[in-house]
C-alpha cells in the first residue's frame, strides 16, 4: 500500500505537525505500507527506526502553484491512496482558511488518487459565523458566512473519497452533528479518536516540582500555545478567588504564543497579572519547551487545566496528558470535552466563574476523588493508544481503497 500524508511536520508549529508524527511513527510498524510524508518547507526528515518513511520537505502553502506541484509529486511516485492532516490554517495550507488544499484534493480524486482527509478542527456553521464577527478584518463576510461555509464543506465532499473526523470516541456527539449539519454521506464519514501518548518517563511530583523550581504549591497548568480561546484569563480570575483559601496554588502557564495574537493577548496576561497583584500565584514559561522537559511538567501538576472558551478539536494536550493521570479540569465547551479521555473529566460551566472555582476546589482539596481520577485517566490512555490509532488508520485506507475486510473499532 502506498500513501502519502500531506502535513505540517516537526519543527513546523501547527498541533497536526507532532500529531502525525506520532501516527506516522505508529503506522510504519506494518511493513505492508510504504509512507511518502510531505511537508513544509521547514520540515525535517523524520527519525523512524524503519526504511519503509521517506520524507518530502517540498509544500509550500504560501503558493497558489502548491496543488499543481504536489499532484505531479504524488502521480510520479504511483501513490494510491493521500491523506490530508486538514486545519483551518490559511498560513498552512493557503489561502483564508486553507482553501487552496481543496483544489489539490480534487485534482487528486479526479485523476484517479485516493484520497481521504482527517479534520482536526471541525467547525459548524454557529461557530464559523461568530469566528468572522470577532475577526475585525472578516467580519464584513459574517452575514455571508453560512453560505461560503456551505460552499468549502461541499468542495472538500467532491474532494474526498472519505474524511476522518478527529473525535474523542468512536459513536461521538460531534459525528451526529456533522452529519446532520453538512449532509455527508454517512458511509464516507470515519472517527478517529485522538490517542493518548505513552508516559516514558516517570517523575514523582517532588522531583518535577523540584526541576521547576517550586516546592510545596498546588500546580494548576495550563500548557500548549498561548491563544486567546484557551481562557487563561478566566483561570487567572478563578486563582484570584481562590488564593484567599489555597494560598499555596499556582497557575503555571507553559507554552509559546501561537501567533501574533497569541503574543497581544500574552501580553494582556501580564498586566492582568500586575493588576491583580498574582505574581506569587501565577508564572508564565513561555521560551520553547522541549519534547524531553515535557514530562517535568505534566508531572508537577496537581490540576492539568482546560479553561477553553471555545473547543472545535480534540485538545491535543489533554491526551498527552491523560498517561500522567493528573486530574483534568476543563471547561464545558464544545462538543469533546464531555466525552473525552472516557469521561473522566471533570468539568464545570464556562460561563459561571463560581462553577470554575468549585471544581478547582473540589479536586485540590478530595484526595480520594482525585486517585479515583488518576486510575481511570491512566486505564484508558494505555487502551487509546498511537498503535491503536495507527490500526484504525489502516482499516480506513483500506475502506477507502475498497479492499475487502476493512472494518474498525
Amino acid at each position: 500500500m502506498k500513501v502519502a500524508i500531506i502535513s505540517p511536520l516537526p519543527p513546523e508549529k501547527p498541533g497536526e505537525s507532532i500529531y502525525t508524527a506520532r501516527l506516522i511513527e505508529a503506522l510504519a510498524k506494518h511493513r505492508d505500507i510504504e509512507i511518502t510524508a510531505i511537508g513544509g518547507l521547514s520540515s525535517m526528515p523524520l527519525t523512524i527506526p524503519w526504511n519503509n518513511v521517506t520524507t518530502a520537505s517540498i509544500w509550500n502553502g504560501q503558493s497558489l502553484l502548491y496543488p499543481f506541484a504536489l499532484w505531479r509529486f504524488i502521480k510520479k511516485r504511483g501513490i494510491q491512496l493521500v491523506h490530508v492532516q486538514y486545519g483551518p490554517h490559511g498560513e498552512v495550507y493557503g489561502g483564508l482558511f486553507g482553501e487552496v488544499m481543496l483544489f489539490l484534493l480534487l485534482l487528486l480524486k479526479y485523476t484517479g488518487v485516493k484520497t481521504t482527509v482527517t479534520l482536526h478542527s471541525t467547525w459548524m456553521l454557529e461557530q464559523v459565523k461568530l469566528r468572522l464577527e470577532e475577526t475585525p478584518r472578516f467580519s464584513i463576510f459574517s452575514i455571508f458566512s453560512s453560505a461560503i461555509f456551505k460552499i468549502f464543506m461541499k468542495l472538500l465532499y467532491w474532494g474526498t473519497n472519505t474524511v476522518q473526523l478527529s473525535t474523542v470516541r468512536i459513536g461521538s456527539v460531534l459525528k451526529r452533528r456533522f452529519l446532520n449539519e453538512f449532509k455527508f454521506n454517512p458511509d464516507n464519514v470515519l472517527e478517529i479518536p485522538h490517542a493518548c501518548t505513552e508516559v516514558v518517563t516517570n517523575l514523582s511530583k517532588e522531583d518535577a516540582m523540584s526541576q521547576l523550581g517550586v516546592s510545596d504549591r498546588q500546580i494548576i497548568l495550563v500548557f500548549g500555545f498561548i491563544r486567546r480561546d484557551k481562557g487563561i484569563h478566566l483561570a487567572m480570575k478563578a486563582v484570584e478567588e481562590l488564593r484567599e483559601t489555597i494560598p499555596n496554588i499556582l497557575l503555571l502557564v507553559a507554552g509559546k504564543p501561537f501567533d501574533e495574537d497569541g503574543t497581544e493577548y500574552l501580553r494582556e496576561l501580564r498586566k492582568l497579572r500586575r493588576e491583580k497583584k498574582l505574581y506569587n500565584n501565577v508564572r508564565f514559561d513561555t521560551q520553547y519547551i522541549p519534547e524531553e522537559i515535557i514530562p517535568v511538567y505534566f508531572s508537577a501538576a496537581s490540576i492539568i487545566l482546560a479553561p477553553y472558551t471555545e473547543s472545535i478539536g480534540a485538545s491535543g494536550p489533554l491526551h498527552s496528558a491523560g498517561g500522567y493521570g493528573r486530574p483534568i479540569v476543563a471547561s464545558d465547551a464544545g462538543m469533546h470535552i464531555g466525552e473525552a479521555l472516557g469521561g473522566n473529566i471533570v468539568t464545570y460551566d464556562q460561563e459561571n466563574i463560581d462553577s470554575f472555582c468549585e471544581k478547582l476546589k473540589l479536586v485540590l482539596t478530595n484526595k480520594e476523588l482525585a486517585q479515583e481520577i488518576q486510575n481511570k485517566l491512566i486505564q484508558y490512555s494505555k487502551s487509546e493508544s498511537w498503535d491503536k490509532a495507527a490500526e484504525r488508520t489502516i482499516a480506513y485506507y483500506r475502506k477507502t481503497l475498497g479492499i475487502e475486510g476493512a472494518e474498525s473499532k
